[in-house]
Parts: structure tokens; C-alpha cells; sequence
């Protein structure tokens, strides 16, 4: 980590070993936090494997939970994925999103990031963000009466609706 963020475990059960001549610590579900002045990612129930040498935590499941959404529960559950302690965020890919006033008893499969931001207007609130992998998705009512159908993105409490040359999005 740098001066400017860190990354710190809400948990003190852990187990340390040598392998391959190189340190590791093993986590089992702990609370995984990144800090910035005002910003915080909140990775819950993630475990992993820290491997300080090399500063990276690879690791098995967790859920991330959405900042600034007014108030909607929003998370995704988390795969495997590789976090660089050196950076202020991380991307992870097949990523369920549960975004219940949309998605009511479903989740999407998609990917994501997160990354820690500070005064910076253009891109605060912008995470996390997440991009479903469906292209032809469909959403009755999203306002007005008008139902959706085509991909889907979510940046912080964003909600973007976009389409390719080959699937088109309607309204």
C-alpha cells in the first residue's frame, strides 16, 4: 500500500506458513476493508490467501457491498479473484449482482470493479461498477410503464442500458 490508501482485515484468525521458501497468510471469512480519506470499500465473508511478498490477496468468494446507493440494498457475491495491494481497487469477473428493486428474486452474472476515489467530481459515485455479461436482458416497468430490453450496466447508482451493433437495446 501506499500513503494515500490501505487495506486492512477485520479479523485476527488467520494462519501463517511458509510456501515455496515465501510467506502466506490464510484467511478464513473476514471483513475486507480499503480506505481513502473519505471512501471505503467493504469486501464481507471473503476468504483468501495473502501473500506479502508479493503483495497480493488472491481470493474465494465474499460480497461487496455497494457505497452510495440511497438507501437500495445492492451487492454482488464474488468468485475468485486477485487483489494488488499496491492499487486502490480491484476488478473481479463472474460476479452475481443482486439489485433487488430491478431484479426482485434474481441476480445477474456480470463483471466488476471498485476503486477508492477522492475529490474528483467526474468519477465520485461512480463506484463500484458493474456490467452484466447477458446482452438481450429484459426489465418490465423501469419506469413510466416502460419495459427494457438490452445489456446493463451499473456505475455507483448509475444505471446504464446500452447495446451492440449485433444486439440492439429497445425500450
Amino acid at each position: 500500500t501506499d500513503n494515500y490508501f490501505s487495506w486492512n482485515s477485520s479479523s485476527n484468525k488467520l494462519k501463517m506458513e511458509y510456501a515455496n521458501k515465501k510467506p502466506v497468510i490464510h484467511y478464513t471469512k473476514t471483513n475486507l476493508f480499503a480506505t481513502r480519506k473519505q471512501d471505503t470499500i467493504k469486501i464481507l465473508e471473503i476468504e483468501g490467501d495473502l501473500f506479502p511478498a508479493q503483495n497480493i490477496f488472491v481470493a474465494k468468494g465474499g460480497k461487496a457491498v455497494w457505497r452510495k446507493t440511497g438507501g437500495d440494498v445492492i451487492y454482488a457475491e464474488l468468485d475468485t479473484f486477485t487483489i494488488e495491494l499496491k492499487k486502490a481497487g480491484y476488478q473481479a469477473s463472474n460476479v452475481k449482482l443482486f439489485y433487488p428493486p430491478f431484479f426482485q428474486n434474481r441476480s445477474l452474472l456480470g463483471k466488476m470493479e471498485d476503486k477508492l476515489v477522492i475529490e474528483n467530481k467526474a468519477v465520485e459515485g461512480s463506484y463500484p461498477r458493474f456490467e452484466s455479461y447477458e446482452t438481450l436482458l429484459e426489465i418490465k416497468d423501469i419506469g413510466g410503464g416502460a419495459d427494457y430490453k438490452g445489456s446493463f450496466r451499473l456505475h455507483g447508482r448509475s444505471i446504464y442500458g446500452y447495446g451492440t451493433r449485433e444486439a440492439k437495446s429497445q425500450t
